[in-house]
């Protein structure tokens, strides 16, 4: 980590910033390329759960049907659901 903060920090210190405001934006550029790799991911995330949401949706009327049909009889409803 503190080999990347170096080499980030150089080209800052080439134009003229102090050796710590260089590797503030050092630390900046890494965050924000480490967010950018990350993004792909927070997408996959939202995607599989709006396809979660879609699927309860889809299930939700049977479950109730269930739910009403063994209101007094948990133990069945258990082992009769989806």
């Amino acid at each position: 980590m503190e080999w990347a903060l170096l080499h980030l920090s150089t080209p800052f210190a080439h134009f003229g910033a102090t050796r710590d405001s260089a590797l503030g934006l050092a630390v900046l550029v890494l965050v924000i390329f480490v967010c950018l790799l990350l993004v792909p991911m927070y997408a996959w995330q939202v995607r599989a759960a709006s396809r979660l949401l879609v699927e309860q949706a889809q299930v939700a009327p049977r479950m109730e049907e269930l739910r009403r049909q063994f209101v007094r009889d948990a133990q069945r409803f258990q082992s009769s659901s989806p």
